[in-house]
């Protein structure tokens, strides 16, 4: 027996021959009518058809009964029709009992086949067989429910990992572009021997992963070997400089006053 008390056979079945036997997920489904014999008893169905014969005769020696004690016209006309209706009945009671008869056998067939005992009524045999079926059919759809979550579990991971490896591409391919630090620093520290070909103030987007974007005003200087310099006021320390050879800058063409 397993640690989860929830797994039992139909899950094992379910597992190791359901991916081999893929008919069987539809046993269910097809043996709807073996499931329906569950509700009906071949014995209790032969005890009715012995009652109603019962009760046509009685129908018959009563209707007998009322002639003798009345022989008028209308009642023997009354029996005659009593007499008729019971007859007719009991060849359609007669051609039921034969169908019965005829299941009876085939019954039997199936309890040996099954390896029950002959005195097993059907609707014992086949309740068992409708109870394992229903069973299985839960175990199919709770199975197959499990399947599809496992499914979509793998599709989201996937997923994610896709656009974590886009990022790290586009991260790597960024830091392939950038200058390193000391190209950085060592043009910082040779701006003030570099007469800047264009200077002036603009609105610098800083913001970061702690704190919210926002515009800075921020004074530029661009070198003529391609550094554009920023400090916080004109004259000041250089707070950093953005390499910008190789690169294009246009003005926006929806906001004139932003460069993209």
């Amino acid at each position: 027996r397993g640690k989860d008390r929830n797994y039992n056979m139909l899950h094992f079945l379910y597992e190791r021959v359901l991916p081999k036997e893929t008919a069987m997920k539809k046993l269910p489904s097809e043996m709807k009518t073996l499931r329906d014999m569950a509700d009906i008893s071949l014995r209790s169905l032969a005890g009715e058809i012995e009652v109603m014969e019962k009760d046509l005769d009685k129908i018959v020696r009563n209707a007998e009964k009322l002639v003798a004690t009345d022989p008028s016209s209308a009642e023997k006309s009354f029996n005659g029709k009593v007499t008729t209706f019971a007859d007719a009945h009991r060849s359609k009671l007669t051609k039921v009992q034969r169908i019965g008869e005829e299941m009876n056998d085939m019954f039997s067939k199936v309890l040996e086949f099954l390896g029950e005992p002959e005195s097993a009524d059907s609707d014992e045999v086949f309740g068992h067989i409708n109870d394992f079926l229903n069973q299985l059919e839960r175990v199919i759809i709770e199975k197959e429910s499990e399947e599809e979550q496992e499914k979509r579990r793998t599709e989201m991971v996937e997923k994610a990992a896709e656009r974590k490896r886009i990022e790290q591409v586009k991260a790597a391919t960024a830091r392939a572009n950038a200058p390193s630090s000391s190209v950085v620093g060592a043009m910082a520290s040779r701006r003030s021997a570099t007469k800047p070909t264009r200077k002036g103030y603009l609105l610098k987007l800083s913001g970061g992963k702690h704190r919210s974007a926002k515009f800075d005003r921020r004074f530029f200087e661009l070198a003529d070997a391609g550094s554009l310099y920023y400090y916080k006021k004109e004259g000041g320390k250089a707070l950093g400089a953005i390499y910008l050879r190789g690169i294009s800058a246009e003005l926006d063409k929806d906001d004139q006053s932003m460069i993209s």
